[in-house]
């Protein structure tokens, strides 16, 4: 599973990444004390593309990294397992 993170201008915690065993994406916003603004993990169509995912933020007003959809995207096709990449504070200008 890939989880790739960062933190918005409004210090909330995104997470987005690709479960390969399971075979979908998956995000979550959480406010700093841990409450989830948004998840798909509890959906019943629980797959989220990286499009969708992207749909989802600008939504919330939260601009992700430059690369992030197409690092989600990659991550489909990645045979190296788990792993995680934090990206830090994100804030646009």
């Amino acid at each position: 599973m890939s989880q790739r993170t960062f933190k918005s201008d409004y210090q909330l915690t995104v997470t987005g990444g690709w479960d390969k065993q399971l075979g979908y994406h998956f995000l979550t916003v959480e406010q700093p004390d841990g409450t989830l603004i948004w998840s798909n993990l509890d959906q019943d169509d629980y797959n989220v593309t990286p499009d969708q995912q992207l749909e989802v933020l600008h939504t919330l007003g939260i601009v992700p990294p430059e690369t992030w959809v197409q690092d989600l995207i990659a991550d489909m096709h990645n045979p190296n397992g788990s792993f995680k990449h934090d990206y830090g504070w994100i804030v646009p200008v």
